[in-house]
C-alpha cells in the first residue's frame, strides 16, 4: 500500500499585552491580532494544506461588530467566515467570542520547501459602534496539516 505523508503541527500563541483593533472603512483583511502569526516550514513535498484557525476569547468592547475572519498562508488566503455580534447595550457592553476558520488550500510550487508566513486576517467595518481586543485571555490556535500527492 502506498501511503502519502502527512505533517501536523498545532501552533498557540497570547498577546502579553492588549491589542485593539477598531477596523477601517468597508472591513478590508488585516493581520489582526499581531500575536497570531507564525513562520512555518512548508514541506518540500506538500501539495495541500488543512487548516483550523481559531481566535478563542477574544473581546468584544463598547457595542456590536460586524466582519470577517480567516488564516493566510504566505500569499494563499483560506475561506473567510463572517462573525456578527448583534446589538447588545446591558452591562460593560463586552462580551466574549470564538472565532473559527478553516479551509483545505492548494500549496503552490513556489512555496514548497521555504519558510511561510501563517496569521490571522480580520476585517471589521468601522461604521460599527465597538471594537476587538486580544488580550491575555485570548489564545489564537492554528491546527496545519501538510499532505502529499501528485505534482
Amino acid at each position: 500500500m502506498n501511503r502519502c505523508s502527512r505533517d501536523r503541527q498545532i501552533y498557540t500563541a497570547s498577546p502579553s499585552a492588549d491589542q485593539n483593533w477598531t477596523g477601517n472603512a468597508k472591513g478590508t483583511y488585516v493581520s489582526y491580532p499581531p500575536a497570531a502569526r507564525w513562520t512555518i516550514g512548508v514541506p518540500v513535498w506538500a501539495v495541500r494544506a488543512r487548516i483550523v484557525f481559531n481566535l478563542a476569547a477574544m473581546q468584544v468592547i463598547n457595542g456590536a461588530v460586524w466582519g470577517h475572519a480567516a488564516f493566510k498562508l504566505g500569499t494563499v488566503q483560506g475561506q473567510g467566515i463572517t462573525f456578527d455580534t448583534g446589538p447588545f447595550t446591558t452591562g460593560d457592553r463586552s462580551q466574549r467570542m470564538n472565532v473559527i476558520s478553516a479551509d483545505t488550500i492548494a500549496v503552490p510550487a513556489a512555496m514548497r520547501g521555504t519558510p511561510a508566513l501563517l496569521q490571522s486576517m480580520v476585517a471589521l467595518d468601522n461604521a460599527a459602534a465597538g471594537y476587538l481586543q486580544a488580550d491575555a485571555a485570548t489564545t489564537a490556535i492554528a491546527d496545519v496539516e501538510f499532505e502529499e500527492g501528485v505534482f
